[in-house]
């Protein structure tokens, strides 16, 4: 009755694609995404079993790891739309040491458990069913994706069993946090998404891994989601090169010169906040440079960075490739 059992995932891309279109891919929204299957889900111990039908459709069981005693999540899916795990395909993978503890249909009827608990005033939870589908709808803003590319929003249902699945509620905005000297990082969040920041959290993180080699300070952004500003930024998202100079914007005020120094004093009517051009190229290469970088950094972001004085809301550019964060007064940005 088994077909294949497909260790570590599947055998080529190829095969991946193939197994995708056939249970209804690019418009089946509880499959999960390509790029998942083929990169993420193979490192995580995920298994592929396949049983074919004398009709010629096939059920597809995606085994997802449930703990670490070797127990799998079976998800199903079928070529035909309608998905079952009988007794007998439960007792086919028993027989292969593939031992499900939880069969799982994604079109079956789900139960969320939303928590909640305040952190810095901020909400933090497990979704409830709304949140779940608001999830989905906030990977297609945010990454831009084609349906076939987001994550089914069932995945937050507690029959699923994910060890972490989480939300951040404020006001009903979107929030989350992003490292200032990321160039890319913040291009994407202020320019292309149109995301502000007006709070500033000094080594925010206590950790270290590569990306994080000096203090993980942070910018907490905000994503007013139904705002003019963001609906723009959507519709007309702004590549690196297509940032705006710095010469183009009266009375602003450079407050770091790099890593070397900075002036505290300033009251103009913009500010511009100098970040490195690869901060992870920095780390790995000096890292004393690094510590002067996010010294000098957090100071002058502590400093201006705050509802009743800067808020933040782009990258901006000048003639000799030198990058940095524009800082606006609050009541300019107060109808975005």
């Amino acid at each position: 009755m088994v077909k294949e059992i497909l260790q570590n995932g599947v055998n080529a891309s190829l095969d991946m694609d193939n197994l995708r279109q056939e249970l209804g891919a690019p418009r089946n929204p509880l499959l999960f995404p390509p790029h998942f299957l083929k990169a993420t889900f193979p490192k995580i111990g995920g298994k592929i079993v396949i049983f074919p039908e004398e009709d010629g459709n096939k059920t597809a069981v995606f085994l997802f790891p449930r703990d670490a005693n070797g127990n799998f999540t079976a998800r199903i899916a079928h070529s035909s739309g309608s998905a079952v795990l009988d007794s007998e395909m439960v007792q086919a993978l028993n027989n292969n040491g593939l031992s499900c503890t939880e069969v799982y249909n994604p079109e079956g009827k789900h139960t969320f458990n939303a928590t909640y608990k305040l952190v810095d005033g901020i909400d933090i939870g497990r979704p409830d069913e709304t949140e779940a589908a608001q999830v989905r709808e906030l990977q297609r803003q945010v990454w831009g994706s084609t349906e076939d590319f987001l994550y089914p929003s069932d995945i937050h249902s507690v029959e699923f069993g994910l060890a972490t699945t989480l939300v951040a509620r404020q006001d009903g905005q979107p929030n989350w946090t992003v490292d200032p000297l990321q160039l890319p990082n913040v291009i994407l969040n202020f320019n292309k998404l149109g995301g502000i920041c007006y709070e500033y959290h000094s080594n925010y993180y206590q950790f270290q891994n590569a990306l994080n080699q000096v203090r993980a300070s942070r910018l907490a952004i905000e994503w007013l989601i139904n705002s003019p500003r963001v609906e723009e930024r959507l519709a007309n998202p702004v590549s690196g090169k297509e940032l705006r100079n710095i010469g183009q914007i009266d009375g602003i005020t450079v407050v770091n010169n790099q890593a070397e120094s900075y002036i505290l004093d300033v009251n103009s009517k913009d500010i511009a906040i100098q970040i490195p051009e690869d901060w992870s190229g920095v780390q790995t290469k000096d890292l004393a440079l690094a510590t002067k970088w996010r010294d000098v950094t957090d100071t002058v972001l502590e400093h201006y960075i705050r509802p009743d004085r800067f808020t933040l809301t782009e990258v901006v550019i000048d003639s000799g490739r030198n990058f940095y964060l524009l800082g606006q007064k609050l009541e300019d940005i107060a109808n975005l």
